[in-house]
């Protein structure tokens, strides 16, 4: 994977047209990980992006501050616990790195510049690597020289002075505040690192997006450990005929419907629709490097023309900050830029909501309001775990140890079944009477089991919903013959029987504690089409026959 880069900004109020600004940011620049100060979010503020997890700090008990750290889905990391400081907001993240071990990432802000060397020295004085980015709001000669020193320029420069292993990386000089009123440049967002990871490491500032603070922009030798690179997946095209045509000559080839051995007719059966989808279609590539934050659908030619003037008219004002006429002009454009970015949004919406009609799909429909509002499925194979005796795994063969030892206790014995059930199903098996519950699975059964497959998750057979959905008729008809054999058998393929189990977080619970995950269980698409048929059958049965109690409301 590429090295880490890293985006630090002061945000001055990440919401409406800045938000949207700096998710084109993202898109564009495709950083690693960024550290914002001043988000002005708070409780009820729910911010999501599609490409990074979101670590976060709201200022509770006034308006504004707010610090947060967004992680590519791709990175493993687990939360830092930070202690409380009374100057300074902060909220931290340890990444998992190549050669380098854990690496503490850190942003903070502090509101008034009156920070102490006690709270600096915190915020640097680490046992593993790090990097410490952030507005402290600190005024001092050793990186500004336009500025008078202050409290908090100079305990970080006290700080900086004890902790060996701390580097200020920022430039003198680098002006990444520009005062709104005069134009007057100034450096206090400063970014510090360990001195290992420092070595190489290029800083620069960024592009101007509404803040009266520049983004700085780090790249360093630093590459993750154990990245998440995606799940191959079947990738379809319009050859379903084709494929459909590779099935019917294998299975006509070995004589499919003489069989009746379950075993053999199940292999033979997916194994035919697994080499025709080799041959036919595709699987997607695991991909090393980082994924984009998507681009909203709205963000249009004129957006990008609005963000062009805006900066070009704040540069046109930094070359003479004296001149009133060069600042009103810049203001005039950085309004035009809101106006219009938030007036494409709302167009985008109004367009979409008058083309619903009841004919369109659920699918393009809901992928057009997660794309617009950044809401995605979490990523979960980047989480790093930790362990009782506080170790860190990364490894994934490790972390399925340990999600195995959560989920699925050894000490847990089994219960006995009721022997007269037993009794009774060993006896329905072995008899030769057929009955309205055993009877030959009919082709109108499988064409009704096979409707609305929606799931797009594989089972370990990795047959796939939409494959079973394409079938022609005569693959269909095979279908059916697999079934009547396995029924008629009284047998259930051990793919079947066997899950792929994905962990999902539990709400607001710590990401690195297995007991945060519910297991949930993908099985063979195949094997639901027949539980889907048999579930029918008994469904009938026990309704026909009165068997379920009239007070029972749910699963009947």
């Amino acid at each position: 994977m590429d090295r880490l880069t890293f985006a630090q900004w002061n945000a001055r109020g990440l919401r409406k047209s800045r938000l949207e600004e700096f998710r084109n940011f993202l898109s564009l620049l495709k950083p690693s990980i960024c550290l914002l100060n001043e988000t002005f979010w708070n409780e009820n503020t729910n911010v999501k992006f599609q490409s990074y997890h979101i670590v976060k700090k709201n200022r509770t008990d006034r308006p504004g501050g707010g610090v947060a750290i967004l992680i590519h889905k791709s990175i493993p990391f687990f939360e830092l616990i930070l202690p409380s400081l009374t100057s300074i907001e902060a909220v931290g993240v340890t990444i998992i790195t190549n050669h380098f071990g854990p690496v503490d990432t850190i942003t903070a802000y502090c509101p008034k510049g009156d920070c102490t060397k006690e709270e600096v020295t915190t915020l640097l004085d680490r046992n593993h690597q790090f990097i410490v980015g952030g507005d402290l709001n600190g005024h001092h000669s050793f990186w500004s020289s336009t500025t008078r020193p202050n409290r908090s320029g100079k305990s970080i420069y006290s700080a900086l002075l004890e902790i060996p292993d701390a580097n200020l990386i920022t430039p003198k000089n680098m002006a990444t505040y520009i005062n709104p009123g005069t134009g007057c440049e100034s450096t206090i967002d400063l970014t510090f690192m360990s001195s290992t990871v420092s070595a190489d490491s290029t800083i620069q500032t960024g592009p101007y997006m509404g803040s009266d603070h520049l983004p700085i922009i780090v790249t360093t030798i630093l590459t993750p450990k154990d990245v998440h690179t995606g799940t191959p997946r079947w990738v379809f095209s319009d050859k379903w005929p084709e494929w459909n045509k590779h099935i019917e000559k294998t299975l006509t080839n070995a004589n499919f419907s003489s069989i009746t051995a379950p075993e053999p007719a199940y292999q033979l059966f997916r194994d035919a629709i697994l080499d025709a989808s080799n041959i036919i279609f595709s699987k997607s590539q695991p991909n090393k490097s980082l994924k984009a934050e998507p681009c909203r659908p709205w963000w249009n030619a004129d957006c990008k023309r609005a963000v062009a003037s805006a900066r070009k008219a704040l540069s046109l004002w930094r070359t003479d900050p004296c001149s009133k006429e060069k600042r009103a002009a810049w203001q005039k454009e950085d309004a035009i830029k809101r106006k219009i970015i938030i007036q494409a949004k709302k167009l985008s919406w109004e367009d979409f909501i008058t083309s619903l009609n009841p004919q369109e799909s659920h699918k393009k429909m809901w992928s057009f309001v997660k794309s617009m509002t950044g809401r995605s499925g979490q990523s979960l194979s980047c989480k790093a775990l930790k362990t009782d005796n506080g170790s860190i795994i990364t490894d994934p063969v490790e972390k399925v140890n340990i999600f195995l030892d959560t989920f699925f206790d050894e000490t847990e014995h089994p219960r006995n079944p009721d022997p007269v059930i037993l009794k009774e199903i060993e006896k329905a098996s072995c008899s030769s009477e057929t009955t309205s519950l055993n009877s030959t699975i009919t082709m109108e059964e499988v064409i009704a089991g096979l409707q609305k497959l929606k799931s797009n998750s594989t089972g370990k057979d990795d047959n796939h919903n939409k494959m079973l959905a394409n079938l022609n008729p005569t693959n269909i008809k095979h279908m059916q013959h697999l079934f009547n054999v396995l029924l008629v058998a009284g047998v259930v393929p051990q793919d079947w029987k066997e899950a792929v189990v994905i962990p999902l977080p539990k709400p607001n619970k710590p990401t690195d504690d297995p007991k945060s995950y519910r297991p949930i269980s993908l099985t063979s698409c195949l094997g639901k089409v027949m539980e889907r048929i048999i579930t029918r059958r008994l469904n009938w049965y026990l309704e026909s026959h009165n068997l379920l109690q009239k007070n029972q409301a749910g699963f009947r």
